[in-house]
């Protein structure tokens, strides 16, 4: 299902309620964006771009003639493969061709609603779908586990921004996001005597707030989420303080840096 629209078509299916994906015509289901293959340039990009390795779960959702979940097993040693289309031609297409290539059961292809397929295994997620659809997946694809991978050919998801955009061979545009854990609410920690709290505020990998400790505050700079790691500065008095920690469970274990470098657990308020 790699797909793009033009003209006339754009414009209706633009409009199309999300519910046309579940009709019929003629017993064929209705197709929200019209078959269109991926460049195997842009194939191998897409993975390059998503850092696929051996022991990631790729799901392509709109996964057309199977070429982007083939490439994954056979170019990429990835451990599962997983595309899903609403065209079951497509899907049988993709399931011929896996069998020629012998990828066994490292292959699966699905026959099936994006909008309901399960892809919450997924460490890499691949598309080339519609703006609108990108827009009304972006929910799901923001609740998965952090720190996974989605790259989308051609099409943005509405206000997440990516964090990267890879141009492939002067014509087509790759965007990755990596799923960034969520961390907005209060947390503090103690450094020696000084007890510090910090409230955070979230949206998508960015993050802003204040940071609070021994009667100074200051508010945060450059803060950033990529998958479970936090990163951002903050100026207390004249000390330029710099925060770089992981999440794990309710805890951040980080490094503050300032005039001395101290390790801290900070830890979620209730």
């Amino acid at each position: 299902m790699k797909r793009r629209f033009c003209g006339l078509a754009l414009t209706v299916l633009l409009l199309a309620p999300a519910s046309a994906a579940h009709a019929a015509t003629f017993g064929r289901p209705i197709l929200d964006v019209p078959f269109v293959t991926t460049p195997e340039a842009v194939v191998t990009a897409m993975l390059k771009l998503a850092g696929t390795r051996p022991d990631d779960v790729v799901y392509d959702l709109g996964s057309g003639d199977g070429r982007i979940v083939i490439a994954a097993v056979r170019d990429f040693a990835v451990r599962r493969a997983v595309g899903v289309d609403l065209d079951p031609r497509r899907v049988s297409e993709a399931r011929a061709a896996a069998a020629k290539a012998g990828l066994g059961d490292r292959v699966r292809f699905a026959q099936g609603d994006v909008f309901k397929f399960d892809f919450s295994p997924a460490t890499v997620v691949t598309m080339y779908l519609s703006p609108r659809i990108n827009r009304e997946l972006r929910p799901r694809l923001s609740n998965l586990k952090p720190g996974t991978r989605i790259v989308s050919h051609s099409f943005l998801l509405g206000e997440w921004e990516p964090d990267k955009t890879v141009e492939v061979e002067e014509f087509h545009q790759i965007y990755l996001w990596v799923v960034p854990a969520q961390l907005a609410g209060h947390w503090s920690w103690d450094v020696g005597a000084d007890h510090y709290t910090m409230e955070l505020r979230q949206s998508f990998q960015k993050v802003t707030g204040t940071l609070h400790a021994a009667g100074r505050e200051g508010p945060i700079a450059d803060g950033s989420v990529t998958g479970d790691r936090l990163r951002f500065s903050v100026r207390l008095g004249e000390t330029l303080i710099k925060f770089d920690g992981r999440l794990a469970g309710d805890s951040i274990a980080a490094a503050l840096t300032g005039k001395a470098t101290a390790r801290i657990v900070a830890r979620r308020a209730p």
